[in-house]
């Protein structure tokens, strides 16, 4: 699946240039990857996320696991306003979309951080996070979103298909 929305995806091309992918686009769903070497990590993360979007009013929100050690939360474009400042909201992917994560990544970090640490017993702590304490860094960027799915055309694991390496549906 795209998390863009189309009017004629058959009218897409490498060769349009933004303002062309502009007009052809409908909107954009915002889409929260969250991979993890752990399902445990991500679905932590997941929790926190959803506390998060809640805390600032967000009602739509989908979850949906990857078939993986993943989850995606999906936002449909309809939750959003269709301008803000006069600027359309459909043309704001994919910038808008990975301003959105990278501020949600930053409320819930130190959270995660003691979450995780709770979970594992490995005493990792919000003060070594601070100090920049590299074990700490690698188990947060094992359960981040993945801002790379926020890119323009990349595309997702549609729900109630089978992930390629497990086997198991995307639900």
């Amino acid at each position: 699946c795209s998390q863009e929305l189309w009017k004629n995806p058959l009218e897409l091309s490498l060769d349009l240039t933004q303002e062309q992918l502009n007009s052809l686009r409908s909107g954009w769903d915002l889409l929260i990857d969250i991979d993890s070497k752990y399902l445990d990590y991500s679905k932590i993360a997941c929790h926190l996320l959803i506390q998060a979007l809640e805390f600032h009013g967000i009602e739509n929100i989908a979850v949906k696991y990857s078939g993986s050690k993943g989850m995606h939360i999906i936002i449909p474009y309809r939750a959003f306003p269709q301008n803000i400042n006069n600027l359309e909201t459909k043309n704001m992917f994919p910038d808008w979309p990975r301003a959105i994560t990278t501020y949600l990544q930053s409320l819930i970090s130190k959270k995660l951080i003691e979450r995780i640490s709770q979970l594992t017993g490995q005493g990792l702590s919000v003060s070594k996070y601070i100090k920049g304490d590299e074990e700490v860094g690698d188990a947060l960027k094992k359960v981040m979103p993945d801002l790379i799915l926020v890119s323009s055309r990349h595309l997702f694991r549609a729900p109630y298909s089978l992930h390629e390496k497990t086997s198991l549906a995307s639900i």
